[in-house]
């Protein structure tokens, strides 16, 4: 089988389990092929985070690629203001395979966004208030949380324009569409909010 990958957009690759386990980080996005099916890539636009696009050299010289500042992804209303990288299922501890240390603790920044996925029949995010090192402790009996709503036009709880008054939910809106005007939009790369879908959203939230 033979694929083609063309179009890539790369942008700030994590190293974060690498530096969790104490073992090298890769400097490069894309590993070598292990497989037996024959894989093709053109045009790469990345954002040079790593020094190098491709593990295999021969891949590296042969792609037509371009280096450029690439902003993060703008949506119409995803729930989040914060970058993916942040927004994170809670865990106490790293999996052993990725450490090989037995319940080394996760550590949490203020902002980080943490989804309990066994809190009740719900999946509830929380976002971190105080930085700290994970226990045992549920997110809903910790200090260290505060738990997030939306309200009914996908405004959060911590957001300036939140109304208390409106009926929550625990979930997050997830419109992500991608705002037409943005970098993204206008090489109509993701799904793309067209003037039409943008004048019934806000007939809608009249």
């Amino acid at each position: 089988m033979k694929w083609h990958f063309q179009d890539i957009y790369i942008r700030k690759p994590t190293n974060e389990y690498f530096l969790k386990k104490n073992a090298p980080a890769p400097d490069y996005s894309i590993s070598r092929n292990a497989g037996t099916d024959f894989i093709s890539f053109n045009r790469i636009v990345y954002d040079g985070t790593l020094p190098h696009l491709f593990q295999d050299s021969v891949l590296e010289r042969s792609v037509t690629k371009r280096k450029t500042n690439l902003p993060p992804v703008e949506y119409v209303n995803a729930g989040f203001y914060e970058p993916a990288s942040k927004i994170k299922v809670w865990h106490p501890y790293y999996a052993y395979y990725l450490t090989g240390v037995s319940k080394q603790v996760t550590h949490w920044e203020v902002g980080d966004i943490a989804e309990d996925m066994e809190a009740g029949s719900l999946p509830v995010f929380y976002k971190c208030i105080a930085a700290h090192d994970s226990l045992d402790t549920r997110l809903n009996n910790s200090s260290k949380y505060m738990m997030l709503s939306w309200d009914e036009k996908g405004v959060r709880n911590d957001q300036p324009k939140w109304n208390k008054n409106s009926v929550q939910r625990p979930y997050p809106p997830d419109d992500l569409r991608v705002l037409q005007n943005s970098y993204y939009g206008k090489l109509n790369i993701g799904f793309v909010e067209t003037n039409s879908s943008k004048r019934k959203r806000m007939a809608s939230q009249k």
